[in-house]
C-alpha cells in the first residue's frame, strides 16, 4: 500500500494489485469528489493507472466494471445520523409547541343564558319537525330503522346552526352541497363490498371530506353522513331524504335565528366575488 498526496494535499492511500484492465484503468484515472446533496464536502481522490481504489477521510472510491463506486467512511455515515436525529428532534420540539396552541390564543365566551335557551328552542324546533317527518315517510324504511334517513347528521347540523350561526360550515351553501358530494361519494364506495369494512369506511369518508374542501364546502355533518353512506344498507333514496331534511333545517333555522334581534342566518348563499 503506497500513500500519496492529491492536489489538496489530503494524504490517500492507493492500494496495488489491479483487478482492472488496461483500458478501465484508463478511464479511472483523474480527479473524484464526493458530494453530499450536491454539495461538495471533502478532497478530490486522484487514481492511478496502477489503482483500482482510493480512500480518504471521507470515504472510499473503487472502480468495478468501469463504474465507479462511492462508500462512505464511519464518520461520514456518523454525520448523517446525527443530522437526522437534529431534524427528527427540531420536528419533535415544533410539534410540541404547537401542540400547546398560539400563547395569545383564547377561547371564546360562553353564551348568556337567553342565547343558550333560544338555542335550545332552534334546536328542538328543527329536531322535532325532521324527525318527526323522517319517522312518518314508509318509502325507504325497513325492519330495523325506526327513521327514513340518517338522524346523526342532522344533529350535528342544527348544533352548528343554533350554536355557530356565522361559521362557514353553518351556511347553506355549504350544507346543501357539501351534503350532496360527501353522501354520493360515501353511496359510491359502498358498492365495494369486496373490500373490509374498515377499509370502505376510512377512504370513502376521507375522499368526501377532501372533496367538498377541495369545492370550498366542508361541512362536519356532510363527513358524518359520508360514512354512514359507506354501509352496503344505503342506497340513493336515502340521500335525496338527507338533503330534504337539510332543506327543512335551513328553512327552520332562518325563521328562528332571524327572530332574535343579535342573529342574522344566513350570512351568504353565494361565494361573494372577490375585490383583489
Amino acid at each position: 500500500i503506497n500513500k500519496e498526496k492529491d492536489s489538496a494535499g489530503e494524504e490517500i492511500q492507493l492500494e496495488s494489485g489491479s483487478f482492472l484492465s488496461e483500458n478501465d484503468q484508463k478511464k479511472a484515472v483523474g480527479n473524484f469528489s464526493i458530494d453530499n446533496m450536491g454539495s461538495k464536502i471533502g478532497p478530490r481522490l486522484s487514481f492511478s493507472r496502477t489503482s483500482s481504489k482510493a480512500s480518504s477521510k471521507f470515504g472510499s472510491v473503487a472502480s468495478h466494471r468501469g463504474s465507479l463506486i462511492v462508500k462512505p467512511s464511519t464518520r461520514f455515515q456518523q454525520s448523517i445520523f446525527g443530522s437526522a436525529c437534529h431534524v427528527i428532534a427540531m420536528k419533535a420540539n415544533m410539534l410540541w409547541e404547537k401542540s400547546l396552541g398560539p400563547k395569545t390564543a383564547r377561547p371564546p365566551p360562553p353564551m348568556s343564558l337567553p342565547e343558550s335557551v333560544w338555542t335550545f328552542i332552534g334546536c328542538f324546533a328543527s329536531l322535532s319537525l325532521i324527525s318527526y317527518l323522517s319517522y312518518l315517510i314508509p318509502t325507504f324504511k325497513d325492519s330495523s330503522d325506526v327513521f327514513a334517513f340518517p338522524m346523526g347528521p342532522i344533529g350535528a347540523l342544527v348544533a352548528l346552526q343554533f350554536g355557530l350561526t356565522a361559521a362557514p360550515a353553518s351556511q347553506p351553501r355549504n350544507i346543501l352541497f357539501g351534503t350532496a358530494i360527501a353522501g354520493a361519494t360515501g353511496l359510491c364506495f359502498g358498492y365495494f363490498t369486496a373490500w373490509p369494512h374498515w377499509l370502505r369506511l376510512a377512504l370513502g369518508t376521507s375522499t368526501a371530506i377532501a372533496l367538498t374542501a377541495k369545492a370550498g364546502v366542508i361541512n362536519p355533518p356532510s363527513g358524518a353522513l359520508a360514512t354512514i353512506f359507506c354501509l352496503p344498507r344505503y342506497h340513493w333514496g336515502h340521500l335525496l331524504l338527507s338533503l330534504f331534511g337539510c332543506a327543512l333545517s335551513v328553512i327552520v333555522s332562518m325563521l328562528i335565528n332571524n327572530l332574535n334581534e343579535k342573529r342574522h342566518y344566513p350570512m351568504y348563499w353565494a361565494v361573494k366575488p372577490s375585490c383583489t
